[in-house]
């Protein structure tokens, strides 16, 4: 989910696992505590950037709580992810046929 987190460090576009620690203390919150204080403005920006309907705040450490509206949209960023894992190569399986076509 947070693969495409991409936060400005010092003029330098680094993913959001190797500035903060990342961890979900409860099924509704994701914690990123950043390595460098200094980063937190950055790091909010980048969670708000990514459009992933999560909504930061402060509090020496980025909390994101998704956004319980947002849950509509689940199944859209399910297949939204599905498809990027798709186009890295990472998915396992075979790929999936093009809608309205059927497996042989």
């Amino acid at each position: 989910m947070f693969d495409a987190v991409m936060v400005d460090y010092y003029g330098t576009m680094t993913p959001l696992n190797q500035v903060a620690k990342l961890s979900v203390p409860d099924p509704t919150m994701v914690v990123a505590q950043p390595f460098d204080p200094s980063t937190l403005p950055a790091i909010e920006k980048a969670i708000l950037a990514a459009d992933l309907g999560l909504n930061p705040g402060e509090r020496r450490e980025a909390r994101a709580d998704p956004d319980p509206l947002a849950d509509r949209g689940a199944p859209e960023a399910a297949r939204q992810e599905g498809e990027r894992a798709r186009r890295r190569g990472q998915d396992r399986g075979a790929p999936a046929p093009p809608r309205g076509e059927r497996r042989s």
